[in-house]
C-alpha cells in the first residue's frame, strides 16, 4: 500500500494518535502538558504553523492554553479533522491537506511558530528543516517532538510488525481466510491454521490484531451460514485486510523514521547553519529507563 494512503485511511477512520501509545491516557496528558507549556510562551494572536498535523492534537493542546492562536495545520495525507474532533475545538484552525512540508506553500517570515509531533520527521529532513526555517518569522520560536530508536513508542511498533507479518505472509492465516471464502478449503481446515498459529506463535500474538483476526474469521463463518453469498464476504474481508496492510505499512514508516541521538545532532548542526539557537533532550515517562520521544526546541535568530 501507498505510504500516503496509509495515512489518509489512518486519519479518516477518525484516530487520534499518530505512535502506540503505552498508556493512552498518560502518555496523552505528558505531550498535551509539553504543548500547553509552549502555547504560552508565544504572544497573543501569534501565527502558528502545525507540520503532519493529523487530526489536530497538536492545535488542541495549544488552543487549550491560549485560545487567541491564529493556527494553519498542514499534511501531505487526506486529513479532515474537524469531523472529528468535538466541541468546536479546531474551529478557528485552518488546515491543508496534500501538503509536502518539504515544499509549503507560504511567505517567508510568515509564521511566529512551527510545531509537530510524530510527523516531521516523516518528510526528507533536510528540505523540510528548510522550509519550516523559511517561513518561521526571526525570533519565530519552535518545538518539534520526534520519534525516538528504542523509545517505548518504537518498540512496540516493532513488536506489531512481526506479528503483521506472521499473519500476512504466504500460506498465512489471511491467505487461508480468503480461501475458505472462496470455498477452496474447509472451515475444518481454516481452524486448523488458526490452531497451528496460535500453538506455534503465541508469544507473538496480541489481542489488538491476532485476538480481532481470530473475532472476525468467526464473523465471516457466520456470514456463510446465514446464506451471505462468497463475493459479498470478500467485500468485507478486503476491506479488513486492506486496513491490515495499512497499519503495517504505517507502522513500518514509524520504525524506519525514528531518529538515534546522532541523527539529532545532525539535525541540530543543520539548523544551526541556517541560523537558528536549538537544544534537544528526550521526553521521559516514568522514569529515566523509559523515554516516549525526542524533544526539539529553538528560536530563528
Amino acid at each position: 500500500m501507498d505510504k500516503v494512503d496509509a495515512w489518509s485511511l489512518y486519519w479518516l477512520s477518525g484516530n487520534q494518535d499518530s505512535c502506540i501509545p503505552v498508556d493512552k491516557g498518560r502518555d496523552g496528558l505528558i505531550l498535551s502538558s509539553l504543548w500547553q507549556r509552549f502555547s504560552k510562551k508565544l504572544v497573543s494572536q501569534a501565527q502558528v504553523l502545525d507540520l503532519a498535523t493529523g487530526n489536530g492534537t497538536v492545535p488542541v493542546a495549544l488552543l487549550s492554553a491560549q485560545d487567541d492562536l491564529n493556527i494553519t495545520g498542514v499534511d501531505y495525507a487526506k486529513i479532515d479533522p474537524k469531523k472529528f474532533v468535538s466541541n468546536n475545538a479546531l474551529a478557528s484552525v485552518s488546515f491543508f491537506p496534500e501538503v509536502d512540508i518539504a515544499n509549503l506553500p507560504f511567505s517567508n517570515d510568515s509564521f511566529d511558530a512551527v510545531t509537530s509531533q510524530f510527523g516531521f520527521e516523516y518528510a526528507e529532513l533536510r528540505l523540510a528543516t528548510e522550509e519550516f526555517v523559511r517561513v518561521l518569522k526571526p525570533r519565530g520560536l519552535f518545538t518539534f517532538v520526534l520519534h525516538s530508536k528504542n523509545s517505548e513508542v518504537v518498540k512496540p511498533a516493532i513488536r506489531k510488525i512481526a506479528e503483521f507479518e506472521l499473519i500476512k505472509t504466504t500460506d498465512g492465516l489471511l491467505e487461508n481466510i480468503s480461501d475458505y471464502i472462496s470455498d477452496n478449503i474447509s472451515l475444518l481446515a481454516l481452524e486448523q491454521k488458526a490452531e497451528q498459529i496460535v500453538a506455534e506463535h503465541s508469544k507473538r500474538l496480541s489481542e489488538a490484531i491476532s485476538g480481532q483476526i481470530f473475532t472476525a474469521i468467526g464473523q465471516f463463518i457466520a456470514f456463510k451460514n446465514q446464506g451471505m453469498n462468497n463475493q459479498e464476504v470478500q467485500t468485507i474481508f478486503d476491506s479488513m485486510k486492506k486496513r491490515i496492510f495499512a497499519e503495517g505499512c504505517r507502522l513500518e514508516q514509524l520504525v524506519s523514521v525514528s531518529l538515534s541521538e546522532n541523527d539529532i545532532m545532525e539535525f541540530q548542526e543543520h539548523l544551526s547553519s541556517l541560523g537558528v539557537s536549538v537544544s534537544y533532550s528526550k521526553v521521559f515517562l516514568n522514569n529515566d529507563d523509559e523515554h516516549l520521544a525526542w524533544k526539539v526546541t529553538g528560536i530563528k535568530l
